[in-house]
């Protein structure tokens, strides 16, 4: 963890150093197709667990805006706003509003990993898309033990296997970037001329991920990687993220 800086100096200046929150918030809809209204955002996770969409809010037109309503199109996250937006009104022009609203995992799932997104004011109905980070789907609280791992697997179909060839064969270094994003190792087996290191995730929305990574015994600089799901439309976000872990 960061070392905190302020910490020897609290009673000095009468209290904690109060720090900005870090945002990566973009520009998610602009003036021109929002009616007038940007939209700056970025899907988080909270401050008390679980995970936020990050908003912000400006009102870049000529006239007040009222009657605000967003709505998360069906997607394979079955991700879903946790209640109704709630904006304070009128926006009037210049203005800017912002705020973290709780997000769920409890709406109707399609194999979309696009979010896609509806928002409403007096102005009109506006349209825009974002990516959700797939490492806040994970949830790293629930574990998945041998003979689980070996039940799922057997009862999800070989069509439903995905493979990966890895450029990182270190099993110390896959165990700790995986690990490090709430993927629970299972497993080792031996089976020459391969380790074999099976891993297990489960999702917010419930969904099983296993994989099974082959890593040569004589230290070759590959590894491979296939992995089985109970929902493949996960495999379009779940494979550039695995990628970019273990890279």
């Amino acid at each position: 963890p960061a070392a905190n800086l302020g910490g020897g100096f609290d009673d000095f200046f009468g209290g904690p150093v109060s720090q900005t929150p870090k945002t990566n918030r973009k520009t998610l809809l602009t003036p021109d197709k929002g009616y007038g209204l940007q939209v700056d955002g970025c899907f988080a996770a909270g401050a008390g667990g679980g995970a936020v969409f990050d908003l912000c809010f400006t009102n870049r037109g000529s006239q007040p805006l009222v009657g605000f309503a967003m709505q998360i199109n069906k997607n394979v996250y079955g991700l879903t706003l946790a209640s109704k937006l709630q904006v304070p009104e009128p926006l009037v022009p210049g203005a800017t509003y912002t705020t973290q609203h709780p997000v769920a995992f409890t709406g109707a799932v399609a194999p979309i990993t696009d979010i896609q997104i509806a928002l409403k004011s007096n102005a009109g109905v506006a349209y825009f898309v974002d990516q959700f980070p797939f490492q806040l789907v994970i949830d790293s609280t629930t574990s998945v033990g041998k003979q689980d791992f070996l039940n799922i697997w057997k009862g999800i179909a070989e069509e439903s296997t995905q493979t990966l060839v890895l450029s990182n064969s270190n099993q110390n270094a896959i165990q700790q970037k995986l690990e490090a994003y709430g993927i629970g190792f299972v497993a080792k087996r031996a089976n020459p001329p391969n380790d074999h290191l099976y891993y297990a995730l489960i999702t917010a929305s419930r969904n099983t991920i296993l994989i099974e990574i082959a890593v040569p015994q004589d230290g070759g600089k590959t590894a491979s990687l296939c992995c089985r799901s109970d929902n493949p439309a996960l495999y379009p976000a779940f494979e550039p993220f695995l990628s970019s872990v273990l890279k």
